[in-house]
């Protein structure tokens, strides 16, 4: 098989107390897995996403750098698809996982996992390499990709079989999308690579098969070679998406017919040898007593909530860590509890307790530095000293972990008035870090804009607005991106983004749904 990739990428969740085990952490270069399985396997499951990692890498010829702690994947294991839906709330009726890219670290919600139910091929494991895929993507490259690429690119991905013997096999058709791929009244090409389109739920559906049946075309069609590199680079270069594909694929419609054909025959699949895992680099950690009592809690807390639902949330976060005062994590997870609920004082009284018995915990400071900033707000002075020690408070964090991004955010946020070059330069070394947070990516384009860099805000903001996902941050990036294009200058469009707010909140989540029938 030839790669041309190479030329490609220049809610609380109630369980029965009898069915509670253990909770644990297994931990390898790229990712930190927490589940209730057994020891055996969530290591297994761990090497299998490494392994995973190292073929995404292997296709794309990237190096296996290991990414800092909060750089790493999250992935909270989760006993059915029923609790992933109860997790994402509003709107998960037909969620199977969803994944959050933040700076805080970028977190997933699948189901534990099981043998493929079916003939449709719908499992744990592909949600989990699915949204893998979306990881991978948004945290190592900056181009912008359309949507019909950042769906059909997870789809080609996540169908990857691992073998017995240690193989993988890349490019298995997704069973479970045949309708979607083989439709008759299915997206067209011309229809997926318009930008601005607004796809109805039928069509977002379709986007995910049509999409992988476009990228394994030409991926393994030799008359194809080079296509969809020359389409991304037209792409990234100001060339109107439309304009772009008729320049790299030709007639659109032959292309269709291509498709077509192409869909009945017989489909390749790609088998890849990669070496084995080394046990030494998987880290096993049973979790504490109090981090077990907390998780729940710390689950919900970390998926995001709102002030209603984290006032529900209190009770059971102080029921869970009072019986531990002296557990660093359990007393870091009721610091965020009781921050997100609004006690302040409350919050920070715990951040103390989480500091003293673990110095170490940047997350903790963190938690005092925003308590500290929220306080200062309240005084709707940009002169008050609070500012000042919040900020103290923040440089605090970033010495305890100078590789995690949100210090620097918050750091940043800090100057209620203009932020000084020294929080601009940490603003940017947050992003490098977190390129995945759509927050930071706005709040750094806004930044670029007052500075009148439109073409460098323009090429922040284009993954976004190409973005499959109807939101907040894609409208607003389209916007943008068109205001930029019209000669618009940057301080008034910097104006737009003056709601930008890290994290993505109140964002639409990722997720991989159940496909129609």
């Amino acid at each position: 098989m030839r790669w041309a990739w190479r030329l490609v990428l220049a809610w609380l969740i109630c369980w029965p107390a009898q069915a509670l085990a253990d909770w644990r952490e297994v931990t390898t270069d790229h990712f930190i897995v927490y589940s209730e399985e057994a020891p055996q396997a969530v290591v297994a499951y761990a090497e299998k996403l490494e392994l995973y990692d190292r073929m995404l890498r292997h296709m794309l010829d990237m190096r296996n750098e290991a990414p800092a702690k909060s750089g790493k994947l999250t992935v909270f294991v989760l006993p059915s698809e029923a609790a992933i839906r109860s997790m994402y709330g509003k709107g998960g009726d037909s969620v199977g996982g969803f994944y959050l890219p933040r700076a805080r670290g970028a977190i997933a919600f699948v189901p534990r996992p099981t043998r493929v139910k079916g003939e449709n091929g719908w499992s744990g494991q592909l949600i989990l390499l699915h949204e893998y895929a979306h990881h991978f993507m948004l945290s190592n490259f900056s181009a912008a990709y359309p949507s019909w690429y950042v769906e059909g690119f997870a789809e080609f991905c996540a169908t990857t079989v691992f073998e017995d013997d240690g193989s993988l096999v890349v490019g298995r058709p997704p069973q479970f999308r045949a309708y979607e791929i083989l439709a008759p009244t299915a997206l067209t090409v011309e229809e997926m690579v318009q930008t601005g389109r607004k796809y109805s739920t039928v069509e977002l559906s379709q986007l995910y098969g049509r999409g992988w049946l476009l990228t394994h075309y030409l991926n393994f069609t030799p008359a194809r070679d080079g296509q969809l590199a020359k389409y991304l680079t037209g792409l990234n270069t100001g060339t109107p998406s439309l304009q772009a594909a008729q320049a790299a694929f030709g007639d659109l419609r032959q292309m269709d017919r291509d498709l077509r054909a192409y869909a009945a025959g017989k489909l390749a699949a790609g088998r890849l040898t990669l070496p084995p895992v080394k046990a030494s680099d998987v880290k096993v950690r049973e979790l504490t007593a109090g981090e077990n009592a907390t998780m729940p809690v710390r689950m919900r807390s970390t998926r995001g909530v709102s002030l209603d639902e984290a006032r529900k949330l209190l009770p059971d976060a102080r029921r869970a860590a009072g019986r531990f005062p002296n557990d660093a994590m359990a007393q870091r997870v009721l610091a965020e509890a009781e921050f997100d609920a609004g006690n302040l004082a409350e919050a920070e009284a715990a951040a103390d307790r989480a500091l003293a018995a673990d110095p170490t915990l940047t997350e903790a400071m963190i938690y005092k530095g925003m308590v500290r900033q929220a306080q200062a707000i309240a005084t709707n002075d940009p002169n008050s000293p609070l500012w000042r020690e919040a900020r103290r408070l923040f440089l605090q964090a970033n010495r305890l972990d100078s590789t995690h991004p949100e210090p620097l955010i918050h750091f940043y946020t800090s100057f209620p008035t203009a932020p000084t070059a020294n929080a601009v330069t940490g603003l940017i070394a947050a992003f490098r870090a977190a390129p995945h947070d759509r927050g930071v990516r706005l709040m750094l384009a806004r930044q670029q804009l007052i500075e009148g860099k439109t073409k460098d805000a323009r090429r922040l903001l284009l993954p976004l607005a190409f973005a499959p996902h109807e939101g907040g941050a894609k409208n607003l990036a389209q916007q943008v991106v068109e205001g930029i294009d019209q000669g618009k200058s940057g301080p008034d469009l910097a104006a737009m983004l003056l709601g930008a707010q890290p994290d993505g909140e109140g964002e639409g989540k990722p997720a991989l749904r159940r496909p129609h029938a």
